[in-house]
């Protein structure tokens, strides 16, 4: 099992899931990396503790399942990943990796994280 992540800044835009155009980027190097992978992928999205900002969004919950299919969506067609191999997961902001008490902390648990493995996925 690998795991990475990549931070929200370089993704969306502030309370969205709509992807940037800094995201195309990064996600097209990430997706000529994964096009070949046959092990399974799921795509989770994160959130900090702050209530969801974006208008389309009851809370954290949705915000961090919207990112996590608006990165899904785009691997699946731009990089014809398999869309029975990739599972897009919501953590809203129950997975911190660093305190909620300031900024700094906040933005590092605000990512989209991507978890690679060959056995199927499961609740953690």
């Amino acid at each position: 099992r690998v795991r990475f992540s990549l931070p929200d800044s370089i993704l969306f835009k502030p309370g969205s899931s709509e992807l940037n155009k800094a995201a195309h980027v990064e996600l097209d190097i990430l997706g000529q990396l994964l096009k070949n992978f046959s092990g399974y992928i799921t795509i989770e999205g994160h959130t900090d503790e702050l209530k969801a900002r974006g208008l389309n969004y009851a809370n954290n919950w949705e915000l961090s399942l919207g990112r996590a299919l608006s990165v899904m969506h785009y691997l699946v067609k731009e990089h014809k990943l398999p869309e029975n191999r990739v599972t897009p997961v919501a953590a809203g902001s129950r997975r911190s990796i660093a305190a909620n008490t300031d900024e700094a902390g906040r933005s590092k648990n605000r990512r989209v994280e991507f978890i690679l493995s060959f056995d199927p996925p499961k609740d953690d």
